[in-house]
């Protein structure tokens, strides 16, 4: 599960790598922080035709939702299930975005790593774009728009699975970008393929982020 991610860039690079639009009120530490659960980040979508940056809360609410929050953890949607998944399959036919990160940061439980959360990144540390999934959730009284988004996750690349994590964000490869960002109802067994056919080519290295706590090995 990605449950956190790490973000260290600025607006500048981002534009340049992503050919995008970013808002000028978008704060500045929207690009450089630690995103974990229900904090606001920097993801890319489509709009009239161009890529555009919005902020949105990491930690996706169900427009059917009863209340802002959910108490299921909704912060990835596994590929695999995602059309069977009420909170994820009618975000992801009508609503799909690019998340940016650095790194991913996971947990390991058996082999060197384990004991330890470790940060995944692409070798030459460049800005990464995962396939992400949002929703807009309408506050009944106030009328407030609260926009989310999950991560979309699949079965780990080689490198992934032998550092000790099953899992891994879906990165796609930019020749698909504007296609998986298309607005509007799409076929979701269309969508499943192109993720899973279109792969972006990434050579991971692994460092450590911190020890866990205490009674780890009970979680394995």
């Amino acid at each position: 599960m990605c449950a956190q991610f790490m973000l260290k860039t600025d607006r500048n690079e981002v534009e340049t790598i992503f050919e995008v639009s970013i808002p000028v009120d978008l704060p500045d530490a929207l690009f450089d922080q630690r995103v974990v659960p229900f904090r606001y980040a920097p993801v890319i979508v489509a709009e009239e035709g161009r890529r555009v940056v919005r902020a949105m809360r990491f930690h996706l609410t169900p427009r059917w939702a009863k209340t802002e929050t959910v108490k299921w953890a909704t912060y990835n949607a596994r590929l695999d299930s995602i059309l069977e998944k009420a909170s994820f399959r009618l975000a992801f036919r009508e609503n799909r975005c690019l998340v940016l990160m650095n790194q991913f940061v996971e947990p390991i439980y058996e082999g060197k790593w384990a004991g330890h959360m470790v940060r995944f990144h692409e070798k030459e540390s460049s800005v990464l774009a995962a396939a992400g999934i949002f929703d807009e959730w309408v506050h009944p009284e106030t009328g407030e728009v609260i926009e989310s988004f999950a991560v979309v996750t699949n079965e780990p690349s080689e490198f992934v699975e032998r550092i000790g994590h099953d899992r891994q964000p879906v990165f796609p490869a930019d020749g698909v970008w504007d296609e998986w960002l298309k607005p509007g109802k799409a076929d979701g067994l269309i969508l499943q393929k192109l993720l899973i056919d279109n792969p972006q080519q990434l050579e991971f290295a692994v460092s450590e982020d911190r020890p866990m706590r205490p009674g780890w090995e009970k979680r394995k």
